[in-house]
């Protein structure tokens, strides 16, 4: 799979438009002055997410930490149990 969202940011850091793009996507340039960052009152755009792992990798070493990380970024608790999916 190609990602060609790298050469979005790098479009606009050179002032060629506008997009609509994850705030995690050009936070650094954001921060750094390079963009400007607009916010549309009266819009609001949630995805919902979900994590998904093998259950035998759910709770050791690396993995671990990783789902560690990731739901404190996201802010939620980690869960006493994995849910098994079928």
């Amino acid at each position: 799979m190609y990602d060609d969202l790298h050469v979005i940011v790098e479009s606009l850091v050179r002032g060629e438009g506008i997009a609509f793009i994850s705030t995690e996507l050009i936070r650094a340039h954001v921060e750094a002055g390079r963009l400007r960052e607009y916010r549309v009152p009266g819009f609001t755009h949630l995805r919902r997410r979900t994590l998904v792992m093998g259950g035998s990798t759910a709770r050791d070493g690396l993995m671990a930490e990783f789902v560690r990380c990731v739901l404190a970024r996201v802010g939620a608790a980690e869960p006493s149990a994995v849910r098994a999916c079928s």
